[in-house]
């Protein structure tokens, strides 16, 4: 005796949006929805540095860092940082880089220690959080303002 085979779907457990199908074909869970959930305060110092980029072996970061990177999708900009402006801080101390991300576009403000804008760089297109995130880059280690 052959079973029949029936298809019961659930409702509640379709989200029709490309994003929810992709989720749930790849079995990611976004953790982020807005940046009120990524709460980067919570990072004072760090436990372990952890390497950038493997083209700039020297450049470390933060357990903040990783964070940020982990819970936003924003490996990608660890690479902006270590390409561009990483090279910036030979001859500045500190450098201090704004991440401004707004509806799914992002703007990138970099300055050195005195407030003066050196570089900025748009994106014009990310799944990072919307947020205002600030770092600083000093002695070869990028971490959260909270963490210096």
């Amino acid at each position: 005796m052959a079973k029949q085979l029936t298809s019961q779907t659930d409702e509640s457990s379709i989200d029709e949006t490309p994003k929810g199908v992709f989720d749930k074909l790849l079995g990611v869970k976004r953790i982020m929805e807005t940046t009120n959930k990524m709460d980067l305060s919570q990072f004072y110092g760090t436990e372990k540095y952890w390497k950038t980029n493997i083209f700039t072996p020297q450049l470390k970061h933060t357990d903040g860092v990783q964070y940020f990177a982990d819970t936003g999708g924003c490996f990608w900009f660890l690479d902006i940082v270590a390409s561009e402006y990483y090279p910036l801080s030979k001859t500045e101390d500190l450098i201090c880089i704004d991440l401004l991300v707004k509806d799914g576009k992002a703007d990138i403000t970099v300055e050195d220690g005195d407030c003066k804008v050196i570089k900025t760089k748009h994106i014009a297109m990310t799944d990072c959080p919307d947020g205002l995130y600030k770092f600083f880059l000093t002695n070869d280690v990028l971490m959260l303002t909270s963490e210096y």
